[in-house]
């Protein structure tokens, strides 16, 4: 496991990193004096967790976490507080971040935290199965998907002619919509709407292709209720009109 320790105090960072060393010599552990340096540090090698003061100068725990949610939604985040900021870290944790520690925190409480961590990514990689997502039209291939992903997939898949949205979904999944986005952009390479795009694109254009349907007909059936957006939709996306499409491509000619 890569552990990231991020304090202005060096005395603090070396000996919360030798703690954990020492509890496991297998886990890769580094410092950063405050959130400007965690983030040059992430930028050359992303880490599993993040272990940050709260009160830092240029860049504090809290500006860090937010960093985080975007640029590394699937990085484990620990703040440290003392008790003057107590409710402030708890209001944190509704927010963003995994977990909290009060200084002068214990070597049991920091172990106890890392060894949640761990197993907590140790089931994430479990639920990291092999999932074929030829249908969304993004790669003829089988690919490593988080649980959360193939999730999305399959709901897309099933409602796709309705109007879903990612709060929608979200909710249903019980997870931060900004998390839920961050995790597709990261794993995917591309946003909530685009997959729901490349999927509706992919039913049109096989309808087009093998039935007589009417342009609007297939527009509804695949979500659009405005029969002149999808047009410029799928000609912007596709390079020809639903019309041209069909001429070019249909099966069964009647």
């Amino acid at each position: 496991m890569k552990i990231l320790i991020v304090d202005d105090e060096p005395h603090v960072r070396s000996a919360m990193s030798r703690v954990i060393r020492l509890h496991d010599e297998k886990f890769d552990v580094k410092e950063a004096e405050d959130g400007r340096e965690a983030v040059e540090l992430l930028a050359q090698q992303p880490v599993d967790l993040v272990i940050s003061d709260i009160r830092m100068p240029e860049m504090d725990g809290l500006e860090l976490s937010r960093y985080m949610r975007c640029q590394y939604p699937e990085t484990f985040m620990i703040l440290l507080t003392g008790h003057a900021d107590f409710e402030y870290a708890q209001q944190a944790i509704r927010v963003s971040v995994f977990d909290y520690l009060l200084k002068p925190a214990s070597r049991e409480s920091i172990l106890e935290r890392v060894d949640t961590v761990g197993r907590l990514l140790a089931e994430r990689i479990r639920n990291e199965k092999p999932y074929p997502i030829h249908s969304q039209g993004l790669l003829e291939k089988r690919v490593m998907l988080p649980r959360l992903v193939r999730q999305t997939f399959d709901y897309i898949e099933a409602h796709y002619a309705a109007d879903i949205t990612l709060a929608s979904l979200a909710e249903r999944l019980e997870v931060n919509p900004n998390y839920l986005s961050g995790l597709l952009k990261v794993k995917t390479g591309h946003t909530f709407t685009h997959h729901v795009t490349r999927f509706r694109l992919a039913k049109s254009k096989q309808l087009l292709a093998t039935t007589n349907l009417k342009i609007y007909q297939i527009c509804e059936q695949v979500g659009y209720v405005d029969q002149a957006y999808f047009s410029r939709l799928f000609k912007s996306t596709v390079g020809m009109t639903p019309i041209e499409y069909r001429e070019a491509n249909f099966i069964h000619k009647i």
